[in-house]
Parts: C-alpha cells; structure tokens; sequence
C-alpha cells in the first residue's frame, strides 16, 4: 500500500513539474512573438514614443486563477512511512543479499539515492525526497530480482563444470553463487564436493590410464576409492558393478581352473580352497558340483591309501590290533576293495591265533588233557601259515609247541599206601592194593581216590607241574565208618 502511494507521488510530482515547463515555454514563445511585432518600429527613424496602455475591457480579460497553496503533510508523512519501511524491510534484504559484495555499484547507486531523498527531505523538498526514495526502491527491488537470476545461473554453471570435473570454472561459478546466498544448502553442498575435486581427479586419470590397460582390477580399485571420497558420484555405481561381476567372472573361472590342475597333481588341500573361493563368488555353478565330485573322489582315494599306508605301518611293527581297527574303518568307507577287505581277514586270523595260543600258554594244565592237546596242535597248525606275517604270533606258537612237547614227559608217581586200600586214579586207571608203587603220568591235575571196606573212601588231588621227574603220593583209608 505504501510503495503503490510512494509511486502515485512520484508520479504527481513529475506531471506538475511537467506543467510548469510547459507554460515556462508558452512564455518564452509568446515574449518572442510579441517582440517580432515591435521591432519594426524600432527600426524607422520617428522617434520612440511611450506606448499607452490599452484599456481592457472587462469583457474580453479573463480572470486570473487563483494560486493554489500547497499543503506538505501528506507528503511529510508519506516519506516518513516510506523511509521506515525501506529501513525496516528493504534494506534488511540488501544486507541479507550481500548486494555490496557481488554487485557493489548498484548498493552505492542504492545507498546514494536514500541519502539524496533523506537530504531533499531535510531542505524540505518533500516531493524530490519521495521521488528519490521511490528511485532508490525501485533499484533495491531489480537488483534483488537480478540477484536470483545470477544465483541460479551461477549454481548452474558450477553444476555444468563440475560434471565436466573442470575444477577450477566450477569453484570460480560456486563461489559466485554463494557470495549472492551464503546459506544456500544446494550451494553449500555442491561446494563441498567442488572442493574435493583436486583429490578426485588424479584418481579419475588412473582409473582412464587403467581403462586403457584394460586392468579391470585396478579401474574397480580406483573408482570404488573415488566413491568413498564422494558417495554422491553415483553414476559410479553401474560402471563398478559391471567392473565387479568381470572381475567375478575371472576368479571364478581361475579358480575352477586351479581347483582342477590341483586334483590333477593330487593335492586335495588346495583343490578344497579353490573350491571353497569359487562357491564364494557363484555357489550355484554347474562347475562347483563338477569340481566338488573330483574333489570328492580324489579325497576318497588319498582316505584310502592313508589307511592302507596307515595299516602296513602297524603291520610293520607287529600291531595287529591297530592294523585291524584301521582295515575295519576302511571297510566300511570302501566295503567292495578287495586289499582292504584281505587286510582285514588277515588282521582278524592272526589276532584270533594270538588269543588262542595265549590262552593255551596262560592255562597250560589244560594240555593234559588230550582233546585240549589235539585243538592246540591244529591252532599251531593254523600259526604256522601265518607265522612269517606276525613275529610275535610265531613267538607264540614255538612257546606253546615248547610247552606242549613237555606234557608229552612222563613223571615218575611214587604211591605209598597201607596194601589195604584200594587206590584209582580218575580217567587214568586203577593201581590197586600196594604198598608202593610207581606209575608214569603226564604233566597235570589228577584225582587219586582210596577206597577200604568199613573206612570212609578218601580222594586226593594230584597235581604234576611241568619239568618235574618225581613226585609222592600217600593215600591212606584210616578213618572207620
């Protein structure tokens, strides 16, 4: 409301001004003329008479208009709203424009206005001092509308150059934009990653250097390091994502390459690493499952020739035991392979010999016995086949057929009784009513048993260890029913 009266003003006091030079020079024009009609007079040579006044009639003059008075309080107060609200509003605008620091002419052709119309204002020119005002208003406000203009022409240029990572136009156009908006947050954030520039571009040129070597490796390296300086470069994302699936490509393929050459050379462990680096990067390849059968199969070979070599180590040290529990676990991995099932059926013999022949040796009375005897000698028979597999069976078996050979050695039995007893050696004989007597019996356990009518019987164990020649016996019947 106020600025639209501070220019109805102006344009009052412009159009009386206007007026005023009008009939300024209808005067003049009018002087001249009258002036032109005299001046023949002047010339001729009757000298110059006083011209008397013509009477007017009252009729013909026309009366004069009155002086219009003019009266300043409207335009005392108008200049007085107007000041305050420039002062209030449209210079808190300026300053918050910094018009003095991108367009220091126009702020002191600004400035100069408002001091001119505080000055006409002060003579007590108060039309001039609107007029000015309103000049300096209307300068304020075009160079404030110029100031969004240029802002967004310059933040565009930056934009533009910093696309084409043109450092130095662009921080020239940013720095323009924001000595017109300070705050801006576009601005701000465009300058931070203008700033950057000089970090990002030698790493731009490798990464071209790269490009051009065609070294996908070191192109990723670099643009993935360019976009951990400046996240916002997404137009990175699909050059390094088609880098990274490349670079997938080659290793897998590498890999499944190197894990077949190591099954070829027989090394499982690093078969097994390439393959665990190729599932990595595509787990569901038909590669990984053909990799993984030859690993598979080669690592069930090597299980195998580990548990051969593992139990001929055993069989070399005469561990028949540890041999047998080797040969039984490879049975089960392996039960159609015809070395380890014989391996095993071996181990199971000599073990079964071994236990046999101890038990023989850890219980020798029982070879008094002929049936025992007879079994022992067809478990030496069975030692025999084998005793150039297990020393320690061959050891064994020479003990018992040692020990066997003793039971075969008649002791001398001396048997001293009262002629009245009646004497019987179980499963042996009967000796009869004696004296004394010698009888021959092997080495063992034997029962004597005595017998005399009207006495109780009596029975005595005999027993006849092994490497003795001679023994006693007394059996007497001496205690009456």
């Amino acid at each position: 409301m106020l600025e639209e009266k501070l220019k109805h003003a102006y344009k009052e006091n412009s159009r009386q001004r206007t007026i005023v030079i009008l009939v300024f020079i209808s005067v003049i024009s009018l002087s001249l003329l009258f002036f032109s009609v005299l001046h023949p007079l002047r010339d001729s040579e009757q000298p110059s008479k006083p011209l008397l006044a013509l009477p007017v009639s009252p009729s013909s003059q026309k009366p004069e208009a009155e002086p219009t008075i003019y009266d300043p309080t409207n335009d005392l107060a108008l200049f007085k709203e107007g000041i305050k609200e420039f002062d209030s509003q449209l210079e808190s605008k300026i300053s918050g424009a910094d018009l003095s620091q991108w367009s220091p002419e126009k702020f002191n052709q600004i400035i100069v206005l408002k001091n001119r119309a505080i000055s006409s204002f002060n003579v007590g020119d108060y039309k001039m001092a609107i007029a000015e005002l309103q000049q300096a208003r209307d300068l304020a406000e075009a160079a404030l509308e110029e100031k969004d203009s240029i802002f967004e022409s310059a933040i565009s240029s930056a934009a533009e150059f910093f696309r084409q990572n043109n450092y130095k136009k662009s921080n020239f156009h940013i720095n323009k934009a924001l000595a017109i908006k300070a705050d801006d947050p576009v601005a701000l954030e465009l300058q931070q990653r203008i700033s950057i520039l000089p970090q990002i571009l030698p790493l731009l040129e490798k990464a071209k250097i790269a490009r051009a070597e065609n070294d996908i490796k070191k192109e990723y390296t670099v643009l993935n390091e360019i976009l951990q300086i400046d996240p916002k470069r997404t137009e990175l994302t699909p050059i390094l994502q088609s880098l990274k699936n490349k670079i997938d490509e080659n290793n897998f393929s590498q890999f499944v390459e190197n894990g077949l050459a190591y099954v070829e050379h027989r090394k499982l462990k690093e078969a097994q690493t390439s393959l665990s680096q190729a599932a990595k990067i595509f787990p569901k390849r038909q590669e990984i499952s053909v990799l993984k059968n030859k690993i598979d199969a080669l690592g069930k070979e090597i299980q195998l020739e580990q548990a051969i070599d593992n139990a001929h180590a055993a069989i070399l040290i005469d561990d028949w035991v540890t041999a047998h529990k080797v040969y039984s676990g490879a049975a089960k991995a392996y039960p159609n392979n015809q070395d380890i099932q014989e391996g095993l059926q071996l181990a199971v013999e000599i073990i079964s010999l071994t236990q046999e022949i101890s038990s023989y040796l850890h219980n020798p009375h029982r070879l008094a016995s002929d049936n025992v005897e007879t079994l022992a000698l067809q478990t030496l028979a069975q030692a025999g086949k084998l005793s150039q597999k297990s020393i320690a069976l061959k050891s064994l078996a020479s003990e018992l057929k040692t020990l066997i050979s003793k039971f075969e050695i008649d002791a001398n039995v001396t048997i001293r009784s009262d002629s009245q007893t009646s004497i019987l050696v179980r499963g042996v004989g009967r000796v009869g009513l004696v004296k004394e007597k010698v009888i021959l019996l092997k080495p063992g356990t034997y029962i004597f048993e005595g017998i005399r009518p009207g006495f109780k019987a009596k029975l005595m164990k005999v027993k006849i260890p092994i490497d003795q020649e001679r023994i006693y016996v007394e059996l007497v019947c001496d205690e009456q029913l």
